[in-house]
């Protein structure tokens, strides 16, 4: 396969170079990219000797701790490349998936705020501050940044799904399943699909039992 033609290439070139910086990341983003997590990290450490001011080799070591639930390693990599590229969005955006992951709502907060300040448009930056909120029970505030979500990507089918929650919560139960019923018109996910499926038959049984219930 090509993954393996470029491991054999990468590999062939590090027996050269040990160090090789290029071949060292390119090999990391390979095993990354098959989330083999510790293997990525090995490769980065590697690329790390070479170059320790390349933003991108924090970020990834970042990413790949946290998959391997090592959360204080990984926030301590996500600060490094942040110190180094400040104005990257996405860094700030990972710094707060990682607090998040810690339980630091109130940091995950301020780094989602941060992403969103230096990037307006993304749909995912809001439906994760969102999901911080949603947890925190302040439901008002949840719905606001996943119907923001929705508006910069109606077809982004998670943000669909964690309002149709919100709004099965507060018992708006005919916006819920429009919500649910828009997941299965966008999503790929058949995990997705079958939890939105099996909301809209509970909504749809409830709803049936109060329309009895008033005629009788």
């Amino acid at each position: 396969t090509d993954i393996k033609k470029s491991l054999y290439f990468y590999k062939k070139s590090l027996a050269i170079s040990p160090n090789f910086i290029p071949s060292c990341f390119n090999l990391a983003i390979l095993h990354f990219n098959q989330r083999k997590y510790s293997q990525a990290i090995y490769f980065l450490k590697q690329a790390l000797k070479g170059n320790k001011h390349l933003d991108r080799i924090y970020y990834y070591l970042a990413i790949s701790y946290k998959k391997l639930h090592q959360y204080s390693k990984a926030l301590s990599m996500i600060n490094k490349g942040i110190k180094l590229s400040s104005d990257n969005p996405f860094y700030h955006f990972e710094q707060g998936r990682i607090y998040f992951k810690m339980k630091k709502s109130k940091m995950a907060i301020q780094s989602y705020n941060k992403a969103i300040d230096l990037k307006s448009d993304s749909p995912q930056f809001y439906f994760h501050l969102g999901i911080v909120f949603f947890q925190a029970n302040k439901l008002t505030v949840a719905i606001r940044l996943f119907s923001k979500a929705i508006q910069i990507d109606d077809d982004y089918d998670l943000p669909h799904y964690a309002l149709a929650l919100v709004l099965e919560k507060i018992e708006k139960y005919k916006l819920a399943l429009k919500e649910y019923e828009k997941v299965l018109e966008v999503s790929d996910s058949s995990l997705l699909r079958k939890k939105a499926e099996k909301r809209i038959t509970a909504i749809k049984k409830r709803l049936a039992k109060t329309k009895k219930n008033q005629k009788q």
